[in-house]
């Protein structure tokens, strides 16, 4: 029953949008969603884009207490590996000008072209409805971020510029905030602007007869890097990007609930989606994963050769919920020891990385079932339950 509700909500809204969400009656989504797998299951070849486990070493837990030699034992060798999922193999290797890393496929897709007349290796198409919005809305944020004199010093101190007289306490903060945790917190305008989508996204508004101005301001305002924008600048972000002029929900404009519904997407479209550590809220993007800045950067744990990058994101929208409204939060033991049923995905009290990414492979069974385009790894998917990283890939 749970499994049904997250395919006639959270997957049927990244698909249509548009549609309100509904538990009975007809499926046309479903229908779409079949013939999207079919086609990316049809013609592949071993150099295929194809969905991927990947797992890197922790460095910096282990490290700080017993050491870089010893830590870097512990991590390599008897510590559990961080665990994002690449939605597809062939990653993106775009990096737009002033940027710290490389775009996601399915951001850099053409959604006004015919659908079906480009190809579409990255499994973006089926999703275009919600994916052409949040590319809109995401070049929305970063063209107010460029506006903002805030957000322009951020970046330009962040980045190790050197800090005007009347900067220097300021810089001191920024370079304190990125100090204090393990995981990179150096945001950039595309992170920024995802990072207000997942924190916009997270509570539901249908319910809302007030106060929808101000949870949207205090959610573009909230940020890991603790450095805050312009008042104006949050206000135009909400305004002029998310669409958000009314403070009741029945009152909002139409393609704001449209919006709305679309935001939860966001992290179908990454080309390496995680649940990273603190100070970071599930879900995010995970280019850093692969960042040769690291000492050991994340290589590949399971070759899902058979399963194209369509399946990998359709797996994304049936587990993420429970995930990010696990009751009790994050917790580093939870999932460590054998394999995760999707019965258990379903009722998890807590989160971290290896449940999301054990979930995210029990999903692709889910996917299978909902389209034969997504069954081609099915035996290798059903055998995944490893716990350490001294197993080659499978």
């Amino acid at each position: 029953m749970e499994t049904r509700r997250l395919a006639r909500t959270e997957l049927a809204s990244c698909i249509d949008p548009i549609a309100e969400p509904s538990l009975v009656g007809p499926t046309p989504w479903l229908d779409e969603l079949q013939a999207a797998v079919e086609e990316a299951a049809s013609g592949r070849d071993g150099s295929s884009p194809h969905s991927q486990s990947i797992w890197r070493p922790l460095d910096g837990f282990a490290e700080a207490a017993v050491g870089i030699p010893t830590g870097n034992y512990l991590s390599d060798k008897r510590l559990p590996y961080h665990r994002p999922m690449a939605l597809t193999s062939n990653r993106s290797e775009s990096v737009a000008p002033g940027m710290d890393y490389e775009d996601s496929r399915c951001f850099l897709f053409d959604y006004d072209a015919e659908p079906g007349s480009i190809p579409d290796p990255h499994g973006c198409g089926l999703f275009r409805r919600s994916f052409s919005r949040l590319k809109a809305l995401r070049q929305c944020i970063v063209g107010e971020l460029e506006s903002s004199e805030k957000w322009l010093q951020y970046r330009r101190l962040a980045s190790g510029g050197e800090p005007a007289e009347d900067e220097v306490e300021i810089a001191k903060q920024i370079r304190e905030v990125i100090g204090r945790y393990i995981n990179p917190t150096i945001l950039d305008a595309n992170s920024r602007a995802d990072e207000m989508v997942k924190y916009v996204a997270f509570k539901d508004w249908s319910s809302l007869e007030s106060g929808i101005i101000g949870l949207v301001n205090r959610k573009i305002a909230e940020t890991i890097s603790e450095f805050a924008l312009e008042p104006q600048t949050v206000d135009q972000v909400r305004v002029k990007c998310f669409m958000v002029e009314e403070d009741s929900y029945s009152t909002l404009h139409g393609e704001a609930k449209v919006l709305k519904r679309a935001l939860p997407c966001q992290s179908l479209m990454w080309d390496t989606t995680e649940v990273s550590g603190l100070p970071h809220k599930p879900m995010s993007n995970g280019p850093s994963n692969y960042d040769q800045r690291l000492r050991a950067p994340a290589s590949v744990r399971a070759d899902f050769t058979e399963t194209p990058p369509v399946c990998g994101r359709i797996a994304v929208a049936l587990m993420q919920r429970p995930i990010t409204r696990a009751a009790k939060g994050y917790s580093p033991t939870t999932c460590l020891v054998g394999m995760m049923s999707w019965k258990g995905c379903m009722s998890l009290s807590t989160f971290n990385c290896i449940c999301a990414e054990k979930c995210w492979v029990s999903a692709l069974k889910q996917a299978c079932h909902l389209g034969t385009g997504c069954c081609g790894d099915y035996a290798k998917i059903r055998r995944y339950n490893s716990i350490w990283a001294s197993t080659p890939a499978l």
